[in-house]
């Protein structure tokens, strides 16, 4: 897979199992790790049937990889992992260019 630096890249993940309240009734997280070590453990959200979605925006370019860890442990998407390698974002809109927007200290 491919992405780009600050812009959201979406994982589905597709389960076999079917659950009563996917709200309730599973947690699914998945751990990315880039080739610097630098950790990020994400929620995957529910969106309907038995997909849930992941959404991952990198911080550095290069190589992350990552895991899935779901509270089923019978689920097929236990431990599944991928690797994702992240280009520099050449977009003109700064915000997609300089990370997350934040305070500044001074205000």
């Amino acid at each position: 897979m491919k992405a780009k630096v600050w812009r959201k890249f979406d994982i589905s993940i597709k389960s076999e199992i079917e659950y009563d309240n996917p709200y309730k009734d599973i947690d699914i997280v998945v751990t990315f790790i880039h080739e610097s070590n630098k950790e990020i453990k994400l929620n995957a959200f529910w969106n309907g049937n038995n997909e849930w979605i992941v959404r991952f925006t990198p911080t550095l370019t290069g190589i992350w990889n990552y895991s899935i860890d779901c509270s089923d442990k019978n689920n097929n998407i236990n431990y599944i992992s991928g690797k994702i390698e992240v280009k520099e974002n050449e977009q003109n809109i700064n915000i997609e260019k300089h990370g997350f927007l934040k305070i500044s200290n001074n205000k």
